[in-house]
């Protein structure tokens, strides 16, 4: 949830999400998360969050 609430506070567009994606450092709490993001431009992205060391790195792909 603090992941979701971040990016709405801090991201305009889908270009901006991406990037924020890339530059921060989070752990899921669970094996995999999937978000479908979307602005009012009507552009979309696909995020699929996996961990790839136990709790220590996200792997994240668009």
């Amino acid at each position: 949830m603090q992941v979701l609430r971040s990016l709405l506070e801090h991201c305009a567009n889908v270009d901006e999400t991406k990037r924020q994606f890339e530059i921060s450092h989070f752990s899921m709490p669970f094996m995999g998360q999937h978000f479908l993001i979307c602005d009012d431009t009507g552009a979309a992205v696909n995020a699929h969050c996996f961990l790839t060391r136990g709790y220590k790195e996200t792997l994240i792909a668009f």
